[in-house]
């Protein structure tokens, strides 16, 4: 399905102007394809049950009003999904006990000769774009809204009680899911290269159509001959890669292009019936172009460049550049033909021994390299914030047996702008509030019987729970209120909650000729950014970016009997990616910018045999790949063995996070404040789980083959680079930078108490995880009196404190302006107060007089409700800080009973 919305409005009046705009969509869909309880189905091929679900909704809002007195502007857009989709045989028994007896009325029957597939995938894509001016002579009131409410279930399974067999004597297989989703980002900045005159080659495969408009972004560079930064173009496309651009109101004569005076290689088209940053002068530079011998020459200026100068280099996202290390402070030593880098400043500036890094351009991969002075601001992975992505189902061919999947796809992408401009008072609010929930879960039922293959057939076993989840969210204000009062504010949030299960559920018996595969795989990536300009006789603009994010991902073996000729393995990941930016800029008599930036991640990622089950894995067939090897290899990745037979059972996490919070303001008193606040509290375990009640046996009925082993690994790395920088400049200068931060993690693989294992070859057991934090409070007060102050507190591996040291004095870095930044954060997350986000929908309603006011309003009071559901609870930032009892540590572990030996690795 495909649906487009669009709703817009244009008010003006003599002395008042008010116009108010809404486009609200409340879409809820149900798609199932089953086999009901009680039917029988036999069939000499293949049996295939498949639910699809497909879904991409363009909303776009946008108006404006003036007014000789007053100006205002309200426009929202408000979408809500429900969506299900599911794919089943028989269904899930009410009985608590289940029992062949009581939960008969569930039952259905399977019988095919080939294979048999159930599968269910859901995919959702929305855009969401709302503008708003408002301009008054006195007063000028803009407000602007996107609001996207998600709610999405993927379901695939095998009903309690039922029987599903594929005897895989067909000789060839089916296609399969195989659980999760192929996610590339793409990077849709270009180098212009021009063809023909007019021909212009973006170099990445762009997707336009004929006729689409563009908008042109030089990225900070020069503009390409023929085209203005800023403005829009009709696409005219040449090839997958190539495009001819024509004027909007013109007659669709190709312009004429030329490279003369064209600059830097960060120019973009982007779509502008899609939600991304539309303009952005982030300084990148791609390492094999910039980097000849140990000289480094950026395609970028940075103002006033000196020998000595401290900068920052971050890599975007990439492999760091040989020699160098991502988030890392070098000193420059300008060269003929750019700059060196010297880990010392004494040595860059020759006052001691010390020679220039040794730079190796190959080691490094992407295009989004930067280097920017100490108190600029680096940037995120290019790819992260475009909004493009290659999205593809992982699948196999040739499958033979029974597989269980079910794959939900979110892409989110929301933007919220807000102008408002008069001769006294200007105020502009702007907003995009997304609330996600992903639940996408695949399984066997209770006491079903599922067999694959036979003795003189192949065939597997498959259980796979997949999602992706991408979230781009973007909002921006403007006020400027000339002799009064300018005030913006501004709020990116994103609560998203992401559960995804695969299991075995208790009392079913599984077999296969070949393998057993239970698989549970997410991706997640999050990307929130802010910002707020204000300018008046007193000017405030405050921008803020929170990010709520709770993500489960399970795959288990519950209380069953599995029975693999080949391998068993039960594998559960999850990858995390968020990037977080706010900043507020403001300026007149008394300019004052905050800019804050929220983080709170709770992720549990777990795979797990529960205790009592029975599962052998005679590791008899061909080796299976992706298995852990519990090593890091050279690049400091998860290390995969080269072959694997048996059983596996292994949870692996990653999660990188990019914060980024600054503000300037400028005046005869200018205050610039910004606080980033990143909470990190990560599980991931794996584990054989054994009582002396319920004893857990591997490898105890059937004899295995002499490749038979059993691996328990648990796996997690995380990297965060977070910045909080305030400038303040005037007669009084006052600027802060606040970075807190918590890295909490538990990263478990053992063996339960009591558990009965037999392994012909190897046992291992293995925890491993690696952290890096680089973390930056950088502050700068200029004027007369010029007053700043930075601290960065970061707690990874034990509680947070908040008491510090310089090593005299002791103080509470978290306290400012008589708060606390901690407080600040917990009221910024939870959207509580005045200000906060969860008041952005207050002002969207609708009040036209006509009958649309009634529904309209009730669509947005249910999303108001929703969010606050949704949204955290105050305190809860703080408390995660200051609490001695969140999951700390890397253990592995065998339990009473089990003679083999550990090996845990932590770095």
């Amino acid at each position: 399905m495909t649906t487009a919305g669009r709703a817009g409005q244009v008010a003006i009046g003599g002395t008042a102007g008010v116009g108010a705009g809404a486009d609200v969509q409340v879409i809820t869909k149900d798609v199932r394809a089953w086999i009901a309880p009680g039917a029988a189905v036999a069939a000499n091929g293949n049996i295939t049950i498949d639910a699809t679900s497909n879904d991409k909704i363009v909303s776009i809002s946008a108006g404006g009003s003036g007014g000789g007195t007053v100006g205002v502007s309200v426009n929202a857009s408000v979408s809500v999904f429900s969506l299900t989709t599911v794919a089943s045989v028989g269904e899930v028994c009410e009985a608590a006990n289940p029992t062949a007896a009581n939960c008969a009325s569930s039952r259905a029957t399977v019988i095919a000769g080939g294979s048999v597939r159930i599968a269910a995938l859901g995919e959702l894509e929305v855009d969401v774009i709302v503008g708003s001016i408002a301009l008054g002579g006195t007063v000028g009131v803009g407000a602007g809204a996107a609001v996207p409410i998600v709610d999405q279930t993927t379901r695939s399974f095998i009903g309690d009680n039922s029987i599903v067999t594929a005897l895989g004597l067909l000789g060839t297989g089916i296609r399969v899911h195989t659980g999760g989703f192929e996610v590339t980002p793409i990077d849709t900045r270009f180098v212009p290269v021009v063809t023909g005159g007019n021909v212009l080659n973006l170099g990445y495969s762009h997707g336009f159509r004929d006729g689409q408009m563009v908008q042109y972004d030089a990225g900070g560079g020069g503009a390409i001959g023929g085209l203005v930064d800023g403005n829009n173009y009709i696409v005219h496309v040449v090839s997958d890669t190539e495009v001819r651009l024509s004027a909007v109101d013109g007659d669709g004569t190709p312009i004429s292009l030329s490279l003369a005076g064209t600059t830097g290689e960060s120019h973009r088209l982007t779509d502008t019936d899609v939600a991304t940053l539309p303009q952005s002068n982030a300084p990148y530079f791609t390492p094999g172009t910039a980097i000849s011998g140990d000289t480094i020459s950026l395609p970028y200026d940075i103002e006033d460049l000196a020998t000595g100068d401290a900068l920052i280099y971050t890599s975007g996202g990439g492999q760091a550049i040989g020699g160098l290390v991502d988030g890392t402070t070098y000193y420059v030593r300008l060269v003929a033909g750019g700059f060196q880098l010297y880990a010392e400043k004494c040595a860059a500036l020759g006052e001691c021994a010390g020679a220039a890094i040794t730079l190796n351009a190959g080691t490094s991969t992407g295009r989004s390299h930067s280097l920017v002075p100490q108190g600029g601001q680096p940037s995120p992975p290019a790819s992260a914030t475009s909004g493009v992505r290659e999205v593809s189902l992982h699948t196999a061919d040739g499958f033979v047996g029974v597989s269980v999947t079910a794959n939900g796809r979110v892409d989110v992408a929301a933007i919220g702008v807000t102008m408002a401009a008069s001769g006294t008072v200007g105020v502009a609010v702007g907003g995009t509030v997304n609330v996600i929930t992903s639940d996408t879960d695949a399984f066997i039922g209770r006491i079903a019987q599922v067999a694959a293959g036979s003795a003189t057939s192949p065939g597997s076993v498959f259980v796979g729970a997949g999602h992706d989840v991408s979230v781009l969210m973007v909002s921006a204000s403007v006020a400027i209120g000339g002799a009064g009062v300018g005030a913006g504010a501004s709020a990116a949030v994103g609560v998203v909650n992401i559960t995804t299960d695969a299991a075995i559920r208790a009392g079913a018996t599984v077999t296969a000729a070949t393998d057993v595969i239970v698989s549970a795989l997410g991706s997640e990536s999050v990307v929130a950014a802010a910002a707020a300009a204000a300018g008046a006789l007193v000017g405030i603009a405050g921008a803020s970016a929170v990010v709520v994010l709770d993500i489960h991902t399970h795959a288990v073996i519950a209380r069953s009997t599995v029975h693999a000729r080949g391998s068993v393995v039960v594998d559960a990941a999850s990858d995390t990616a968020i990037v977080v930016v706010g900043g507020g800029a403001a300026g007149g008599f008394v300019g004052v910018g905050i800019g804050v930036g929220v983080t709170t991640v709770t992720k549990d990622t777990q795979a797990y045999i529960a205790a009592g089950s029975v599962v052998d894995a005679e590791g008899r067939a061909p080796a299976v790949a992706g298995i852990l090897s519990g090593v890091f290899d050279a690049a400091g990745r998860f290390g995969i063995r080269p072959g694997f037979t048996g059983l596996a059972v292994q949870a692996r996490s990653t999660q990188e996070v990019f914060g980024l919070a600054v503000s300037l303001g400028a005046g005869f008193v200018g205050v610039g404040v910004s606080v980033t606040t990143t909470i990190l509290n990560i599980t991931t375990r794996a584990f054989i789980d054994s009582t002396s009640a319920l004893r857990t046996q591997i490898n105890q009925t059937h004899a295995g083959g002499p490749n038979q082993s059993v691996s328990v690994t648990a796996a997690n790395a995380s990297k965060t680079l977070t910045i909080a920088g305030g400038i303040g400049g005037g007669f009084v200068g006052v600027s802060g930078g606040i970075d807190i931060g918590i890295l909490a993690v538990t990263t478990q693989a053992f063996v339960g108490p009591f558990a009965v294992i037999t392994v012909a070859n190897d046992f291992s057991l293995a925890a491993l995880a690696s952290a890096k934090v680089s973390t930056f409070g950088l502050s700068i007060g200029v004027g007369f009196v010029g007053a700043a102050g930075a601290v960065s507190v970061w707690s990874v591996g034990a509680p947070g404190t908040d008491e510090y040291t310089d090593g005299t004095d002791s103080s509470d870095p978290t306290a400012r302006d008589g708060g606390n930044a901690l407080d600040d954060a917990d009221h910024r997350a939870s959207g509580q107060g005045q200000g906060g986000y969860r008041g952005i929908l207050d002002e969207a309603g609708s009040d036209t007089g006509s009958e649309a006011d009634s529904r309209i309003n009730a669509q947005i009071g249910a999303a108001s409700g929703r969010l606050g559901a949704a949204a955290p609870d105050d305190p809860g930032i703080g408390a995660s800080f200051r609490a001695d009892d969140l999951p700390r540590g890397t253990s592995a572990f065998l339990g009473q009973g089990s003679s083999s030996t550990p090996a845990a690795r932590s770095r």
